[in-house]
């Protein structure tokens, strides 16, 4: 089955948790990187607590999921400041 890239895209991420991805049973990839000037927090399959997560330093910080690392279900982001915005690509078998 072909690999399939999705669109580069990024979500702004302020201090409410915001779902980034969905599930998706197909995932191959989702690179995730914190292009903002603030910390946030990821969090797979549920919503995380500001700094009670997986922390993605500001400016750079980042997360794979892969073959390696399998993770199918939501992830979402918080941050502890407005403004922060969190980069990502995922792809996908299909």
């Amino acid at each position: 089955m072909e690999i399939r890239a999705g669109t580069p895209s990024s979500v702004a991420v302020g201090t409410t948790a915001v779902l980034v991805v969905g599930r998706n049973p197909t995932r191959v990839m989702l690179a995730l990187v914190n292009t903002g000037a603030v910390n946030l927090t990821i969090g797979l399959g549920s919503a995380p607590v500001d700094g009670a997560g997986i922390v993605l330093s500001a400016s750079g910080g980042s997360f794979l999921i892969d073959g390696n690392n399998p993770f199918f279900d939501g992830v979402y982001a918080i941050s502890s400041g407005a403004g922060t915005t969190l980069a990502y690509q995922e792809t996908g078998r299909g």
